[in-house]
């Protein structure tokens, strides 16, 4: 698997989440939507090149989103 540094270059969704999470102190409520959540499955790396799902899934857990 890449390291965070090649898939910030590759998916532009890391970068973003990262800012999002320096910044979460700034509002009261967060919402966070990602289209095409297909690229981030498995049988879709070769095509894609993002991270894996449960990378997105870990992020929000360690960040209560859901609860």
């Amino acid at each position: 698997m890449a390291s965070p540094i090649e898939l910030s270059r590759i998916a532009p969704v890391v970068d973003e989440l990262a800012s999002i999470s320096a910044n979460m102190s700034n509002f009261q409520s967060v919402a966070i939507m990602i289209d095409d959540v297909r690229c981030f499955l498995p049988e879709n790396w070769k095509t894609y090149r993002y991270p894996d799902i449960s990378q997105l899934i870990d992020w929000a857990k360690q960040r209560e989103f859901g609860e």
